[in-house]
């Protein structure tokens, strides 16, 4: 959430919840695309780009074995983005 705050107010955050062995949440901001190099609404490159690396505290009641700081892509990977459509949700 820290993360995602850096370059938007998250809006409507709905809580976490636990999806099979994932956590999931979902959130809304005003702006969009502002997580995106050209603005594209779907395109959160920005936003992966910008969570690669950072650290994170693990051992606690997630999985045994994390990484203690987020991979944004390739085999061990251990967060994900991706946009929905809001209007499917409210």
């Amino acid at each position: 959430m820290q993360m995602i705050s850096l370059r938007a107010q998250p809006l409507i955050i709905v809580a976490p919840n636990q999806v099979g062995s994932r956590w999931q949440f979902v959130f809304e901001v005003e702006t969009p695309g502002v997580y995106s190099i050209t603005g594209d609404i779907n395109n959160l490159d920005v936003l992966t780009n910008e969570c690669k690396g950072i650290p994170m505290i693990v051992d606690l009641d997630e999985q045994k074995g994390l990484a203690a700081h987020l991979i944004t892509s390739g085999s061990d990977q251990n967060i994900w983005f991706s946009t929905i459509n809001t209007l499917e949700i409210k």
